[in-house]
């Protein structure tokens, strides 16, 4: 397949459309915000790559001081090593034959920890790496809020033990990811935020009774990180949105700015009181709300496959080509769409960046 790409120094409105922009300047700015706040809370930041799934976006973060990454699947965790990241966490179980291969192979070409719920899967992970003569770092994973993967916190201390006594897997501390919660108008810790971190606590002082010593605790999200951080058992956290933001996050944290859209031209003009632009469902996703456009004089009434459909505000004129910008509100599953980031600095482009991990869902 042949893929025709822009000329650097191309301007932003001259990029063929529907194209996935991201403005340089802010986005890096969002990485040496979370990354001050952790070195000023002397705590980790392991952002979590399954939002940008690119090497060269881990990378922009590990040198601005970041541990090293979290990837979703095997097959992101994959894409990172093979880009030259040296250090991740998959904050997920991986289970079966497959997978537990791949990731074996990954541990003796990286650091690699993995989150394990279950005493089968310990003991799967550690026949594999014995066999190969590999070394896995162990995260128990904590059910704390979300009712997903993750033992009880009563559970944790007998999983860890388990996994102590397993050859080439090592114990070294928790996992407990609380999930997406808002914060609360006046800035104070959500009631719910308080239940997942409490059952985290538990699970932590349970475990250090038991004698064993925890290395890391890992938790935390773009919503939730300036109430987490300040826990002082946790000492990671795993922020992933917050590199460039969406529609979703936008309010709850206002310190990090959007960053990413989706550009789109107007390809049919009726009366100047309905225009059609060329993004639709194969270009930018839904799953968590309509498009936001950026363009104030135009409504999103819906997405087709190939095209959006709006209506035009305040008597504003319009002309086939027009360029409409368009806020996604989830965009972990917009970037997932997408070949290429066409980055942007002072309106025109400055970089081509290939999403490497892109439909790695394995």
């Amino acid at each position: 397949m042949i893929t025709i790409l822009p000329t650097l120094g191309t301007k932003a409105s001259d990029l063929d459309t529907p194209c996935l922009v991201v403005d340089l300047e802010l986005a890096e700015k969002n990485i040496r915000t979370l990354q001050s706040f952790g070195n000023k809370k002397d705590i980790k930041v392991r952002p979590h790559v399954k939002t940008h799934k690119s090497n060269y976006w881990a990378k922009k973060q590990i040198q601005q001081g970041a541990v090293g990454v979290c990837a979703a699947k095997i097959s992101e965790a994959e894409s990172m090593v093979y880009g030259g990241i040296e250090n991740i966490l998959i904050a997920n179980e991986v289970v079966g034959t497959n997978k537990i291969r791949r990731l074996v192979s990954l541990a003796k070409q990286a650091k690699i920890s993995v989150a394990v719920d279950n005493h089968i899967n310990a003991k799967e992970l550690s026949n594999a790496a014995k066999a190969s003569e590999a070394e896995i770092q162990i995260l128990v994973d904590v059910n704390t809020r979300l009712n997903r993967c993750g033992v009880e916190p009563s559970e944790a201390p007998d999983l860890a033990l388990f996994v102590t006594q397993l050859p080439n897997i090592h114990f070294k501390g928790l996992m407990g990811y609380e999930g997406h919660i808002p914060p609360k108008n006046d800035g104070s810790e959500p009631e719910e935020l308080t239940k997942a971190l409490d059952k985290l606590e538990m699970a932590y002082k349970a475990v250090l009774n038991c004698g064993l010593k925890i290395d890391i605790v890992s938790a935390a999200g773009t919503s939730t990180y300036k109430h987490t951080g300040t826990r002082t058992f946790v000492n990671e956290i795993q922020c992933g949105t917050y590199i460039f933001m969406d529609g979703a996050y936008m309010e709850e944290s206002p310190e990090f700015k959007p960053a990413l859209r989706v550009i789109s031209q107007v390809m049919s003009c009726r009366n100047n009181t309905r225009i059609i632009s060329d993004a639709g469902l194969k270009s930018i996703s839904v799953d968590s709300g309509m498009p936001l456009p950026i363009e104030k004089n135009v409504h999103l009434e819906k997405l087709s496959e190939e095209h959006a459909t709006m209506s035009v505000k305040n008597n504003a004129m319009f002309e086939l080509g027009s360029r409409i910008s368009l806020l996604p509100m989830h965009g972990d599953t917009t970037i997932n769409i997408h070949d290429y980031y066409f980055g942007i600095r002072n309106g025109t482009l400055e970089s081509i960046i290939p999403i490497s991990a892109r439909g790695k869902f394995t």
